[in-house]
């Protein structure tokens, strides 16, 4: 004898359960598609919207500026004897053929360039100075001032030429702008009278 035993709901039960099911995976699909909606809108956001900002808060935490001496070491010889030096050096310059390229300019300028030359020409001298105290330091063994004085020689000889370059270019400024208010002058005194 065979027994069957199948157990079947009741229609107004299996319809509230359709029902009850239906209602939550709907409420379940809905929460899911606004998170996902969500996310998207603020993925662009970020991206497309808030890119500068967040491309500078990158930046911040990747890139520096970290400044490194380009200090070199001592070039010796086989006998340890120094061949060459590296020591910071300020420098200031003035390229004459820019300079007398630009020389009209420079003249008809109310503030030309007698001033800052003549800054050139004591910053010069001052470091002549203090490359001849240098040079002539006490209390520095012979073979290490024999080691630099070639050096030393060759800094004060281009310094030397280079200020006396500085104070000829000083006196062609004097003179051109002497010359000009000399031409402006004479042509101020004399308006409308013909010569």
């Amino acid at each position: 004898m065979k027994l069957r035993f199948t157990a079947k709901p009741r229609s107004g039960e299996n319809e509230a359960q359709a029902r009850s099911f239906r209602w939550r995976s709907a409420v379940v699909l809905g929460l899911v598609v606004a998170g996902a909606v969500g996310l998207a809108a603020r993925a662009v956001e970020l991206q497309l919207l808030d890119h500068g900002f967040l491309a500078k808060q990158g930046d911040d935490r990747s890139m520096r500026v970290v400044k490194i001496a380009a200090h070199r070491g001592a070039i010796t010889d086989r006998n340890g004897e120094p061949l060459a030096m590296s020591t910071p050096v300020d420098s200031i310059w003035v390229n004459p053929e820019e300079l007398n390229d630009n020389i009209d300019t420079y003249v008809d300028r109310k503030d030309d360039i007698r001033k800052p030359l003549k800054i050139i020409i004591e910053a010069d001298t001052e470091f002549q100075a203090k490359l001849r105290a240098l040079k002539d330091a006490a209390g520095v063994a012979p073979e290490e001032a024999h080691a630099y004085e070639f050096v030393l020689t060759n800094l004060l000889e281009t310094l030397d030429a280079s200020t006396e370059e500085h104070r000829k270019l000083l006196a062609e400024q004097d003179e051109a702008a002497k010359h000009k208010k000399l031409n402006s002058n004479s042509s101020a005194k004399t308006p409308g009278k013909p010569e």
